[in-house]
Parts: structure tokens; C-alpha cells; sequence
């Protein structure tokens, strides 16, 4: 099933949610990285919606994907003459910008999220020891075979 979102009933949509970029040699009007991330953690941390009233368990379902996996939003900025990449978590101030978006993500409540979370921990540490394992493998063969 696709993700379908609308961000019509953001306050000023227009400005908060997008910018007017050029992608493929073309100019449009195309989601800003934070509105973005929003639509896409819809599906993530299981709220379907920005409201008020749900802001603080969205920025903390949020938080404690970001903390754990890694933020979900960077920015550019000139460090001594380079350009580097940096992290650009999401705030509060960013979720209360996007009260209104809503997306057709599945609803979870707060027991089904932590298991859905604590699942993809295990999913992601799980891929992250296999590859270590195979690293170490392939590095453990190499020595073995007398190519030193």
C-alpha cells in the first residue's frame, strides 16, 4: 500500500512544508527535508497525524527513533571552508509547525509501538553483528591463506 499524505491544513502549508528547488535540471515545489521526515515517521512511530494534542508523544516516538537509528534530517554547513554534513534532528518546534499533516499510516498505540520499535532494534543490531561476523570472516580467511 502506498503512503498517502496532505499537509492542506498545516498553518501557512506553503512556506512550512515546501520549497521551490531544481531536481533533474527541473524546478518544482517539492516537500521540505523536516516535512518530509514527518510524512515518512508517520508510518515509523505509528501516529497518522500532527495534532496538538498529540505533538509531545509524536516528538517522543521521534526522539527515540532518532537516538536510537539515527536522525532522520541533516543540513549543510560550511565548517573552516568545507562543507559537512549535520545532524538536524527533529524538534519540537518542527512537529508544532506541522500540526495538521495526516498520512493513511496504520495507527499504533503505545504498548504496539514499543514492540514494533523494540523489533527493530533487534532487526537492525542483528544486521549489524552479521556483517561484523562476515567482516571478521573474510579478514580471518585472508590471513589464513598465506597472503600476508
Amino acid at each position: 500500500m502506498s503512503l498517502n499524505w496532505n499537509v492542506s491544513e498545516v498553518e501557512n502549508f506553503e512556506k512550512a512544508c515546501f520549497v521551490t528547488e531544481v531536481r533533474n535540471g527541473e524546478e518544482g515545489e517539492y516537500l521540505t527535508p523536516k516535512a518530509e521526515a514527518l510524512v515518512w515517521k508517520t508510518m515509523t512511530i505509528g501516529l497518522p497525524s500532527i495534532t496538538r494534542e498529540n505533538a509531545e508523544e509524536f516528538l517522543a516516538r521521534c526522539m527515540m527513533w532518532e537516538r536510537a537509528l539515527g536522525v532522520s534530517c541533516y543540513k549543510m554547513e560550511s565548517v573552516d571552508g568545507k562543507l559537512r554534513k549535520i545532524d538536524d534532528p527533529i524538534t519540537f518546534e518542527d512537529v508544532i509547525k506541522h500540526v495538521g499533516l495526516y498520512t493513511n499510516a496504520s495507527r499504533m498505540t503505545q504498548a504496539q509501538f514499543h514492540k514494533h520499535f523494540a523489533e527493530c532494534l533487534r532487526r537492525d543490531a542483528d544486521w549489524v553483528a552479521r556483517s561484523q561476523r562476515e567482516a571478521y570472516e573474510d579478514k580471518e580467511q585472508g590471513e589464513g591463506n598465506g597472503s600476508d
